[in-house]
């Protein structure tokens, strides 16, 4: 089960990467990684002087709800 884990964050991470940085040209860095802060357990992280941070933010949540998504139908 955890080596399914990581697998899954890796292909995560790689996603968010290239969905934010290579094809929206979102920011000139973009990570994430698993960090328990506040109760959150996933962080983002997407920096970039072209794009203000509340049209960052639309668009990883937008990215991150797709995810979801694909994961739920995968579960079920």
């Amino acid at each position: 089960m955890l080596a399914c884990n990581c697998w899954a964050l890796k292909l995560t991470e790689f996603q968010i990467y290239f969905a934010t940085r290579i094809e929206e040209k979102l920011g000139y860095l973009v990570e994430c990684e698993t960090r328990l802060i506040h109760g959150v357990g996933f962080y983002v992280c997407v920096v970039s002087s072209d794009y203000n941070p509340c049209h960052l933010v639309r668009r990883i949540y937008k990215f991150m709800n797709g995810i979801r998504l694909v994961s739920l139908s995968i579960i079920s």
